[in-house]
């Protein structure tokens, strides 16, 4: 079994998040390539992978992080700078709901919106 200890950045980007209007549950626990975090806003429910600041190579998913990232069927965000936090609410954006197609428009329960 593999320690599942939390980032460094992991409780800013928390706050960072919460800030932005988004419900955080913390999964950092949970290991086995599942996001540290579940962030929700308007029915939209993101994985989100914390991972430190510094050198890229430290920000890489391990092999079973990027298993998990490629099976889920929503949106995935690796969050390292409160930037990226912010980046997150381009997915409650007109922008991001004009691209939703029909299935993806019912599955959020986005009303009007394609």
């Amino acid at each position: 079994m593999t320690d599942h200890r939390k980032d460094a950045n992991h409780d800013d980007v928390t706050r960072w998040l919460e800030e932005a209007g988004w419900t955080v549950v913390n999964n950092s626990q949970a290991g086995e390539g599942h996001p540290d975090i579940w962030a929700s806003q308007d029915g939209i429910v993101v994985a989100c992978e914390v991972k430190p600041p510094g050198r890229p190579s430290r920000q890489r998913l391990s092999e079973k992080q990027a298993r998990f990232a490629l099976s889920w069927d929503g949106p995935y965000r690796v969050l390292v700078t409160e930037q990226h936090c912010k980046a997150l609410g381009e997915l409650l954006s007109g922008e991001f709901r004009r691209y939703l197609n029909e299935q993806e428009v019912e599955r959020y329960g986005i009303k009007g919106q394609k």
